[in-house]
């Protein structure tokens, strides 16, 4: 019906790749480090417009990486179930009515029951045929995206604390101080592990949502 779906960048999907990926970076510049004062001097380089460029790049890349594989991870592993039922926006419709008029839609425009249409056909024709519609969704998914990657980065940050913590703080003698706040720096790096992992199955709901949404737009009403 549809040639297929075309590759989108919007600013948030930029964004998107670049926080993880110097948080990637931030964590591996910490982690070898013996003293805390050490910290200003590990991201203390030349300002320089090459600098700069290649530090965008490399996180730009990184968050890719990051990306990857908190999909394979999260999506495949963890959280299947979660993401699995996030993807299915058709359960979460209990309007009978508007239940109704979306099954007529997907007769009318693709020929083919509710239950059998699937998420790639309609995310190609909110694309070629909506593309307003598709942006405020591929914002969603942008988001989404992002903040899988930074619920990821943020279990290695539990890690990063304790080691700041018992390696790097040898100034604070009483080493109960220091468990206290190894336990909560690890307890805030896992809280908002959990913080991002809500919001990103919420984004995923809200872009899957906003695709099934989208087969009740009109066409002609959505061009002028």
């Amino acid at each position: 019906m549809f040639s297929g779906l075309s590759i989108r960048t919007t600013i948030y999907d930029i964004f998107g790749y670049l926080v993880p990926g110097f948080l990637l970076i931030s964590l591996c510049r910490i982690a070898p480090l013996t003293h805390i004062k050490d910290i200003p001097q590990a991201f203390s380089q030349p300002t320089t417009i090459i600098n700069i460029f290649g530090f965008l790049v490399v996180s730009y890349v990184l968050g890719h990486a990051v990306n990857a594989c908190s999909k394979i991870i999260y999506e495949k592993w963890l959280f299947a179930k979660d993401f699995q039922y996030a993807k299915n926006w058709r359960a979460r419709v209990t309007n009978e009515t508007r239940l109704e008029n979306l099954e007529a839609r997907s007769q009318t425009i693709f020929k083919m029951s509710l239950s059998e249409l699937s998420n790639k056909e309609l995310r190609i024709r909110c694309e070629e045929k909506l593309p307003q519609a598709y942006s405020t969704g591929f914002t969603y998914l942008s988001f989404y995206g992002m903040s899988r990657s930074l619920s990821l980065l943020c279990i290695p940050l539990i890690q990063i604390f304790n080691h700041i913590t018992w390696h790097m703080c040898d100034f604070i003698e009483t080493q109960c101080i220091r468990d206290g706040i190894a336990l909560i720096g690890g307890s805030l790096a896992f809280g908002l592990a959990y913080l991002f992992k809500y919001q990103y199955l919420r984004f995923a709901e809200l872009y899957h949502d906003y695709l099934g949404s989208s087969l009740l737009v009109d066409i002609e009403n959505n061009t002028k």
